[in-house]
Order: structure tokens, then C-alpha cells, then sequence
């Protein structure tokens, strides 16, 4: 019914193809509106301890396990050794002197009395840079961190404190406790290994992202003062392990889809032509469409969306939106080859096509809503959050495809066959029936896929 309404006229058409295209750009605008509201848990337990940090846990597990009562919390471990190559005795001595003074400043970030030139009545001090606003407090990227209230305070007003309470280390804690406790503490047994222990001033300071910065500027310490050919240094944190899964999660994320995101949509430009480009639009809406209702269950449901869900989600819009888009516009063009006008095709590709794309949805979306019933909260939410993708992803292709159809009014050169690129097909299958006899199935299942010839007497 909506297909034969969308078609009957063609000004109405137009018209309800332009509603179409405003209802789910607005969507997609609230979904990005929304993007901010989902959490994506971090799960350390996986491949985000990097092997620095590894190595250096199990060095002090091995040489300084007597200080363990005294890491809790433990927002920042930096651990400095000598090379395997290096001729020196002891890692101790001016350079590691001068690292543990300099980085014990931290600590001391925040003076007692902070003045802050640019901060006004409405200021917003959760998302507050002191030193953006001219603040009387250190340099030090990350080392204070800022709260909205104050503890009992009646209104909003700057609530500072130093993000690291405290930084222990021998050359720091040598006078206090004495030489031999000093060494027993921070000194590994071979005299190889010595640690800087930076305690985060919790629950005060408790984002992992405030100590990002920091630990970069503890790094770029570490690289000045000490010797690349006698010194290694290695960082750990919990603050770390939570970056490194983020960081690699983001990167595998995008490593995997800038490889298969071109080669299905080659795949899809080989079948149907230059309509193939109308993916480009509705793959970004689906999927933004679908983050509103995401963030909505998420909030009433309590989810905590794990670290993968967000490249299986784009990997599922990817290979729904090319898949789908396949049915339609392939039916639609071998309706238009066919000498049906392009209204009259399109309505021909929904109702028939459409159908396909419909079925084959929801069978999947209620397989992906099966695993509800399982009695794992991970295996849960990436069920219920794969299935709410599919669904908007059937909605985009089963409407806004149809009426970027009719908006676009296609040429002719959209559907009707190019004598190169049909030459360059065969070209290609000639050569795999040529380079490829050793394996007679592969190559005639490929010549079948490539070949694009009137005559069947090549195919399967």
C-alpha cells in the first residue's frame, strides 16, 4: 500500500519522498544529539594490558611485593631499567634523582587559595580547564582536577584539587624512612628496577580520563631526563589499561571497516551501477537513527554496552545496508532494463524486492532477540542493540532508498549496461578461466559472479 500511494502521482510522490527523507535526517540529527548519552563499558581483562604494562606488574610482583598493602589506589606505576646492554650497577643515581624531584611536583599542583580570573557564576567546573581560566595553579596537564560543589556547598563554585595526593619513590622517601626501607621498597633486589608510585587523590578525583594527560606528561618526563642507551621506562595503571583498550578498540574498529566497507560496496557497483552511491547515504542514517533508541534502552534498562558492540554495530549496518540495497536496486534495474518507467520500476522493486529485504529482516532481528533469553548481561545487550540496528536498518532501505529514487529521477546511464565496464568484467573472468584450471569449481564460481555475458553456457 505505502509503495502504490508513494507512485501514483508523481507529485505526490516527490512530495512524500521529500517527507521520507526529513523524517529520517531528523532522526539521524537526534541520534547524534544522543551519541553522547551512550556508555561503552572498557573490559581490561581482554587484549588491553599492553606488554610494557605486563612487564612491569610482574617486576615488582617479583622484587617489591612487600609494598603491596601500600597501592591502594594506585592510579599511576612508573617503572624505570636499566637495558639488558647497560654496564652501570644500579639504576639509582643524578638522573632518577632529578626525575623523582621533578615529578613529585604534582603533587603540590594546587595551592591553597585558587583565583580563577575567567570563571564566572554559570561556570560548568565538571568539564572546567583551571588553566584556560587563569587559574594560580601549575602547568602540569592533568594535575588538578575540578568539581561542580563543594562537600555541603549551597551552590555552584570551583571545588579544586590536586589529582595525585601523594608520589613515593627512594630518592623521595629515603629521608623519612631510611636508606635500608627506602631500597627494600622501591628498589628491585638486583638493583636493576626502581618504581615512582603516584596515588591518585580519590574518590575526589576519580574520571580515568583526568589522568590520560598526566601519564603522557610523566612519559615526556621520563624521555628527557633519563638516557635511551642505559634506561627503558615502562607506565601502568589502571587510567592506562582503560586508554590502551579504548584507543584499541577504536583502531581495530576502523582498520577492519576501511578494508571491507570498499570491497561489498565494489561488489555492489559491479551488479547495479552508479546507484550504488545511494549507500553512502542511507548506511550514516541508519545507523545514526538507531542511536536514540540505543541510549533510550540503555538508560531504562541499565546496559552497559561492552567495548565491541559499537564495531559489531557498524559492521552489521555495513553488511545489512549493502545487502539490502542490493535487492532493491537490482530489481529496480531489471525493471528499468525492461522498459518500465522508473516510478513504475520502483514501485515493482518494493513490493517485490521489498519483501525480500522485510522477511529476511525480521528474521534476523528476532534472532538476535533470542539471545535475550540468555542469562549473561553482555550476551544480552549485544543481542537487543544488534536487533534494534537491523530494524532501523530495514526502515532506511525499505523507504529512504525508494524515495532518493524518486527525488534523484535516474538517467539512464544508472541502469543500463556499460559496454566497458561489461568488457573489463569479462576481461577479468577470461583471465581467472585462464590462470585458474588447477581448481575447476572456485574457478567457475567466480566466472559466474564476474562474467557478464547475454549467454548462459558459462555458468554454473
Amino acid at each position: 500500500m505505502w509503495a502504490r500511494g508513494l507512485v501514483g502521482r508523481k507529485e505526490w510522490s516527490i512530495v512524500l519522498s521529500l517527507v521520507v527523507v526529513a523524517f529520517w535526517c531528523f532522526l539521524a540529527f537526534i541520534g547524534i544529539q544522543h551519541a553522547g548519552l551512550l556508555h561503552i563499558s572498557t573490559n581490561i581483562q581482554g587484549n588491553s594490558n599492553k606488554e610494557q604494562a605486563a612487564k612491569s606488574v610482574e617486576v615488582f610482583r617479583k622484587n617489591m611485593i612487600q609494598t603491596s598493602a601500600k597501592l591502594s589506589p594506585v592510579p599511576l606505576m612508573l617503572m624505570v631499567s636499566l637495558k639488558e646492554t647497560s654496564r652501570r650497577a644500579t639504576v639509582l643515581g643524578e638522573e632518577m634523582e632529578t626525575l623523582s624531584k621533578e615529578i613529585s611536583k604534582v603533587s603540590s599542583c594546587v595551592p591553597d587559595i585558587v583565583v580563577c580570573d575567567q570563571a564566572g557564576e554559570n561556570t560548568d567546573y565538571e568539564k572546567f580547564d583551571p588553566k584556560s581560566k587563569g587559574c594560580n595553579i601549575c602547568s602540569i596537564p592533568g594535575a588538578a582536577c575540578t568539581n561542580n560543589k563543594a562537600v555541603a556547598a549551597t551552590e555552584y563554585q570551583p571545588n579544586m584539587y590536586n589529582t595525585i595526593m601523594s608520589v613515593s619513590g627512594y630518592y623521595l622517601n629515603r629521608t623519612r624512612w631510611g636508606e635500608p626501607r627506602a631500597r627494600t621498597r622501591f628498589v628491585s633486589a638486583d638493583n636493576r628496577s626502581t618504581i615512582l608510585i603516584l596515588q591518585s587523590n580519590l574518590p575526589k578525583c576519580s574520571n580515568v580520563k583526568k589522568f590520560w594527560p598526566l601519564a603522557d606528561w610523566v612519559r615526556d618526563m621520563a624521555k628527557v631526563r633519563l638516557s635511551t642507551d642505559e634506561f627503558e621506562f615502562y607506565l601502568s595503571s589502571y587510567a592506562e589499561q582503560i586508554r590502551a583498550t579504548a584507543m584499541g578498540t577504536i583502531h581495530d574498529t576502523l582498520l577492519s571497516h576501511v578494508i571491507s566497507l570498499p570491497c561489498a560496496w565494489f561488489l555492489l557497483f559491479i551488479t547495479v551501477g552508479p546507484s550504488s552511491f545511494l549507500v553512502f547515504a542511507t548506511m550514516p542514517i541508519g545507523f545514526l537513527a538507531a542511536v536514540t533508541p540505543l541510549a533510550i534502552i540503555q538508560k531504562a534498562i541499565f546496559y552497559e554496552y561492552s567495548h565491541f558492540s559499537a564495531g559489531l554495530w557498524v559492521s552489521i549496518v555495513i553488511a545489512m545496508s549493502i545487502d539490502y540495497a542490493l535487492f532493491m536496486l537490482s530489481r529496480w534495474k531489471e525493471e528499468r532494463i525492461s522498459g518500465r518507467t522508473n516510478l513504475s520500476a520502483i514501485r515493482v522493486s518494493v513490493c517485490t524486492a521489498g519483501k525480500t529485504v522485510l522477511v529476511s529482516g525480521l528474521i534476523l532481528a528476532a534472532s538476535f532477540l533470542s539471545v535475550a533469553l540468555v542469562g549473561n548481561t553482555i550476551v544480552q545487550e549485544v543481542g537487543v542493540s544488534c536487533a534494534i540496528v537491523n530494524i532501523f536498518v530495514i526502515g532506511v532501505n525499505l523507504t529512504l532508498i525508494p524515495a532518493l529514487m524518486i527525488l534523484l529521477g535516474f538517467s539512464r546511464c544508472c541502469f543500463e549496461k556499460s559496454q566497458k565496464l561489461q568488457r573489463c568484467r569479462n576481461s577479468v573472468a577470461d583471465m581467472i578461466e585462464t590462470n585458474m584450471r588447477r581448481f575447476p569449481r572456485l574457478s567457475n564460481c567466480l566466472q559466474w559472479m564476474i562474467r557478464d555475458d547475454d549467454e548462459d553456457h558459462r555458468m554454473i
